[in-house]
């Protein structure tokens, strides 16, 4: 990584964190394009480290090495899957020579083509963002800088501009809300002065995803999710980007993974002071859950007719930070209800667009609604 040396020390649990759902998206997401016409998968790890900690935990390089490795072996079609690229950059001289040999050290990585580079990033961004750009290939690009600077607006729009791509970036939020003052800082991401008013040490992150958003063109059209991550006394996080909603679910059903009571923190992020499996002695008194928000206006634009489709609803459901499951439960409860006439109401991916191809929708009707 380009600033500070993290790899001297075992890595933190926040960085173990990050690394965590870093891990599992690509896990994911491999998949999903092995399986296409392409002509090759890309990803790209901009500020790629030593490659592992001091005691030889994996970092980014590995941890995509170890599930490029994992999915060629799950990979049964009798055609060959489209081949690998992974590119690596470190700045850092001594971090780049370390990730080299970490790296040429990984036995059997089949098609894979590992590619090094050891510039500074807004060098190597211009350089290898006409690859990104190709046509017919599918990217996953990882941004794991240090502080706030790499990722601006410039650096945003380029990225969000491409096809089949997926991005994770990670941004010292905490740094935004210590340094309103200062230009230096600020002035590199979207943040105005109304965002710095309402910052607090918890939700600076959401306020910064919220930022970069309003720099996308079609905002309804793409969808980014924050995942806030406690450092000591400050909060940092990643940011998801995808322009396909299949990958905004699979982001977000690992996100809730994680975080089981808001799918964006690995803390208290709205101080619910929740305890997963204890009720509440005065239920009465509780403060709304970013679920029980989310169930609320969902089966009120579903009753309202906002909510037309399962499409709509699927999609409404992931823009509101949810994984379709969510969705799914919502419905079966207003069935149960008699909200709605007892049928299917498929909401998935899938179903969603399948049939919107064949320009049929399932519409979710009211009870008693003719069909």
């Amino acid at each position: 990584m380009a600033g500070l040396n993290l790899f001297r020390e075992p890595f933190d649990e926040g960085t173990m964190r990050k690394l965590y759902l870093y891990q599992h998206y690509v896990e994911a997401w491999l998949p999903v394009f092995m399986h296409q016409s392409l002509d090759r998968i890309q990803i790209f790890d901009f500020f790629a480290g030593q490659g592992n900690d001091s005691e030889g935990k994996p970092g980014s390089p590995l941890i995509a090495l170890h599930q490029i490795r994992s999915a060629q072996d799950g990979y049964f079609k009798p055609t060959p899957p489209p081949p690998i690229h992974l590119y690596l950059n470190e700045f850092k001289k001594c971090n780049f020579e370390h990730l080299c040999e970490v790296c040429s050290k990984c036995q059997d990585i089949g098609s894979t083509t590992i590619h090094y580079s050891n510039k500074d990033f807004n060098v190597v961004f211009g350089e290898w963002l006409p690859l990104m750009q190709s046509k017919n290939v599918a990217n996953l690009v990882f941004l794991d800088q240090n502080g706030v600077k790499f990722i601006t607006p410039e650096v945003f729009r380029a990225i969000t501009s491409i096809q089949r791509t997926d991005f994770l970036f990670y941004i010292s939020s905490s740094h935004i809300n210590r340094f309103k003052d200062d230009p230096n800082i600020v002035g590199r991401t979207p943040v105005t002065a109304d965002d710095l008013a309402k910052m607090n040490g918890k939700n600076v992150h959401r306020i910064v995803r919220d930022a970069y958003r309003r720099l996308l063109p079609n905002p309804e059209a793409y969808y980014l999710a924050p995942f806030s991550i406690k450092k000591g006394g400050n909060t940092f996080g990643l940011i998801f980007g995808s322009g396909h909603p299949l990958g905004m679910e699979k982001f977000l059903t690992l996100a809730w993974r994680v975080d089981p009571l808001t799918g964006e923190a690995d803390f208290d992020i709205d101080e619910d002071h929740i305890v997963l499996g204890q009720p509440s002695l005065f239920p009465e008194f509780d403060k709304p859950t970013k679920k029980r928000k989310f169930h609320d206006s969902f089966r009120r634009g579903i009753l309202s007719g906002e909510l037309k489709t399962t499409r709509d609803a699927y999609l409404y459901t992931l823009q509101e930070g949810f994984p379709a499951e969510e969705a799914r439960i919502v419905v079966s409860q207003m069935v149960s209800d008699g909200l709605l006439d007892k049928r299917r109401y498929p909401m998935s991916y899938e179903t969603a667009y399948k049939d919107a191809l064949k320009i049929r929708d399932f519409v979710l009707t009211k009870k008693g609604a003719s069909q």
